[in-house]
């Protein structure tokens, strides 16, 4: 440890890391701070005997070679650290009247598998994915360009059921197409077009991804190459405050103790950065009453299983399943805040089937997750609060059961994780999984990446005006990146 950096990041999420693992390249001394006493945010795993459960990551786009995601690893220095896996099928979706599988990397076979359901409606299927087509390019195109076309202000400012309705009339397949919807944690109605359209086409058209060995190898990957640019680490330890001098981040405060740095880089929540460790006196007033009015996301109710069977042998093509009760997506969002597990969309994940290095031989490891409200945990008592994750459970389970009978024959190991959980590990305001909820109303440029009030303080994660997912932080990731290496420039 020195009291002395160059750059200072706090939190050790994806954003966190892949920030100083560029900006290390830099020459700059980085010292990562970090709550738990281990890196990744989100993007973690746990052991329980010999399962391995991978708690957030279960598709991840762009990761065919000269796509973003594989690029910006092979900027970072660690693609040879990492192994790509791609799944037979890119998920599975099961409605009342449908079980499809459906392709990967292949949105010709998927528009003639619609067509076929719904042969009324094959015209508009091919327009709708066509104008989703164009728009991946006009966002690739602002991303690398910062061009703004029509087709990007006009999809910025509506939301996707808009875009929906004007080419599909048919409600089951409406609900089909947009299954991914839970990926991005709202229904249609409120989530922005191009929030959808983007990565839906990139998974579609690009294909899903795993990792081999599970996602942390990617976290263990960014913080060796830290390490050997002279980056430091110091885990277990909560940031007191960020004190500044003349508009500059320049001090980080851990009770009677400072470290000195030049750049600070937030990776954790934009709200607690703001009104906990900075203060809002130190900011605008039109900047705060943008900020207090932006809303997390909604958070997750999730099921870690180890089962004394190898599912791979009864189910060897399914990896990602989502189920689902109707195709009232609206009401399965209202569902899911209201944590009605008996009629909320859930998702099984057969962990095991793609990553062999989950579970001992002869057994499988399952992940069941729920989108989840944060609302309704809180008020708990503890006692209250286990009896309902327990009753959750139980309902996802019988529910999952009847999709893998081996579900509810054969649990070895279990562990539950809610909302408060999540809150509890990444301190996110109400346990929110996505950062900011991404409705039409939350304007990117009320989601920052630096704040004018203060120099030199960035932000890199999901609460930065990219918005979710591992890609958008990776872009997030990168233009603080690009920002800070500027001026780095202009002083040379």
């Amino acid at each position: 440890m020195k009291d002395k950096y160059d750059i200072v990041v706090i939190g050790s999420g994806i954003g966190g890391l892949v920030s100083a693992a560029l900006l290390s390249s830099l020459g700059k001394r980085i010292l990562v701070i970090e709550k738990e006493p281990k890196p990744g945010g989100y993007l973690t795993e746990f052991k329980n005997e010999d399962f391995i459960f991978d708690v957030s990551l279960h598709l991840l786009n762009g990761c065919a070679k000269g796509q973003y995601t594989y690029n910006m690893f092979e900027r970072c220095h660690i693609i040879d650290e990492i192994k790509f896996l791609r799944p037979k099928y890119l998920y599975r979706s099961i409605f009342p009247d449908f079980d499809l599988r459906i392709p990967q990397m292949n949105l010709r076979e998927y528009t003639e598998m619609l067509g076929d359901l719904f042969p009324k409606s094959r015209k508009g299927i091919k327009i709708l994915f066509d104008e989703m087509s164009r728009i991946f390019q006009v966002v690739n195109s602002y991303f690398s360009s910062k061009r703004v076309t029509p087709l990007l202000l006009q999809r910025l400012t509506s939301n996707y059921k808009t875009m929906l309705d004007q080419h599909i009339n048919d409600i089951k397949l409406k609900a089909i197409i947009s299954q991914l919807w839970i990926y991005l944690g709202l229904p249609p109605s409120l989530l922005r077009a191009i929030d959808f359209c983007y990565p839906w086409f990139d998974y579609m058209n690009n294909g899903g991804y795993y990792v081999e060995k599970g996602s942390y190898e990617i976290v263990r990957a960014l913080v060796s190459h830290i390490r050997n640019k002279r980056g430091d680490f110091l885990f277990n330890k909560n940031v007191g405050r960020i004190l500044t001098e003349n508009g500059f981040g320049r001090r980080i405060a851990f009770g009677k103790d400072e470290i000195f740095c030049d750049t600070i880089i937030s990776n954790i929540d934009l709200t607690k950065t703001i009104f906990e460790l900075i203060g809002s006196s130190k900011f605008s007033t039109a900047d705060i009453a943008k900020i207090r009015n932006i809303e997390p996301s909604i958070s997750a109710f999730e099921i870690f299983l180890g089962l004394d069977v190898d599912l791979s042998a009864t189910y060897p093509d399914d990896y990602e399943i989502f189920v689902n009760t109707d195709y009232d997506i609206d009401k399965q969002y209202q569902d899911c805040l209201n944590n009605n597990a008996k009629s909320a969309p859930f998702v099984i994940t057969v962990n095991s089937n793609v990553n062999r290095f989950a579970a001992p031989k002869g057994k499988s490891v399952v992940t069941i997750i729920m989108l989840a409200g944060y609302g309704h945990w809180i008020s708990k008592s503890r006692g209250e609060y286990e009896d309902k994750k327990h009753k959750v459970a139980e309902i996802l389970m019988d529910r999952a059961g009847k999709i893998i009978p081996e579900i509810k024959k054969n649990p070895h190991k279990k562990a539950v994780s809610t909302p408060v959980t999540f809150e509890r590990y990444t301190n996110n305001a109400a346990g929110a999984i996505y950062g900011y909820s991404r409705t039409v109303g939350q304007k990117t440029e009320i989601r920052p990446n630096e704040m004018n009030n203060i120099k030199n303080l960035y932000f890199a994660s999901a609460w930065a005006k990219q918005g979710s997912g591992v890609v958008k932080v990776l872009h997030s990731a990168d233009d603080v990146y690009k920002k800070i290496s500027k001026t780095v420039d202009a002083k040379l």
